[in-house]
């Protein structure tokens, strides 16, 4: 559904993106983010120096953030792969000799 003002840009926005969270607008030497549900303002970042935005792109693989810590159950699972493995090498040595 597309609500109107739903982003409302105080300073001249010159390009937009999404990010699949939320929304970047990029000011002559400013980028703001919002939220991509409610449209509320998150914070400004001001960038050093005199810049022209003309557009705005987002890579996802630099905007979110990586997995983190394995869950204990991919743990689980892989340590129960090292101990099948070293059956299976057991049992093989076992049959060769």
């Amino acid at each position: 559904m597309l609500q109107s003002a739903f982003i409302t840009v105080s300073q001249n926005g010159r390009g937009i993106a999404f990010d699949g969270t939320n929304f970047f607008v990029a000011g002559s030497n400013t980028i703001s983010t919002f939220n991509g549900t409610t449209g509320a303002l998150l914070g400004t970042q001001t960038i050093a120096g005199t810049h022209n935005f003309e557009d705005l792109s987002v890579d996802y693989t630099l905007v979110l953030p990586p997995s983190g810590v394995p869950e204990p159950g991919t743990f689980t699972m892989l340590g129960g792969g090292f101990v099948g493995l070293l059956f299976a090498l057991r049992r093989r040595k076992t049959r060769s000799s």
